[in-house]
């Protein structure tokens, strides 16, 4: 007689343990699979000069000059990250794209017509993200966040003889929307960011400051 009583009793704490209203909690990890498209920027300009006869002409000659921009390009990014409450996560990540660098050529000192010549590069972006998740809806299935953080740039010429190296600081905010109410659930997230960047491929290495906007849509996993 005493057996129905202590199973409930024992089973009662069990299901109650098997799925959690706070997902995600603080331990909980989410780990996303995205495709993001990074924004281009002005890439500076530059001058090819040649030494003059200082008994015809003191400042040197121009050969010719070039303007330079990074294209936009679409890639995949990957992100490991850690709640440490409800409201706050941490995350890194790795973000991989292959931009093309566009210069246009000019003021031949020959008078060859003005052209473009182009180069790919490869380009890497590893940083570190602090989230806060300010907002939940949709009976707990959605989020909005805000991020903010910094990272390590490395690009390198189609070649991988030239490497440029640089760091970027970041801002932005997105939403989540998960499925189902497990404590293991599948996500769907969009984010948008607003990168400063520090040392990437540039023709003026005197100011080399960029603005580049990214937006991501990918597949995220809780558990």
């Amino acid at each position: 007689m005493l057996t129905l009583p202590l199973v409930v009793a024992l089973s009662s704490p069990l299901a109650a343990q098997a799925v959690r209203s706070d997902v995600p909690h603080g331990g909980s990890v989410e780990i996303v699979g995205a495709f993001v498209t990074s924004g281009g920027y002005d890439a500076g300009t530059s001058q090819a000069l040649e030494t003059s006869n200082p008994q015809v002409k003191s400042t040197p000659l121009t050969l010719f000059s070039g303007e330079g921009r990074l294209r936009p390009a679409s890639g995949v990014e990957a992100r490991l990250g850690v709640y440490l409450s409800p409201q706050f996560s941490v995350e890194g990540g790795l973000q991989f794209t292959k931009p093309m660098l566009r210069i246009s050529l000019s003021n031949d000192f020959e008078q060859a017509p003005d052209t473009d010549a182009e180069e790919q590069i490869t380009q890497y972006v590893l940083d570190g993200t602090l989230l806060y998740h300010f907002a939940r809806f949709s009976n707990g299935h959605a989020s909005l966040f805000l991020a903010g953080g910094g990272g390590y740039l490395r690009q390198l010429d189609d070649g991988n003889e030239s490497l440029t190296t640089g760091s970027q600081f970041h801002g932005g905010g997105g939403m989540h929307y998960w499925f189902g109410s497990a404590n293991q659930r599948l996500g769907l997230r969009v984010e948008g960011r607003l990168a400063v960047r520090n040392g990437s491929v540039d023709l003026d290495t005197i100011d080399n400051h960029h603005l580049v906007p990214t937006f991501s849509v990918g597949l995220g996993y809780l558990f």
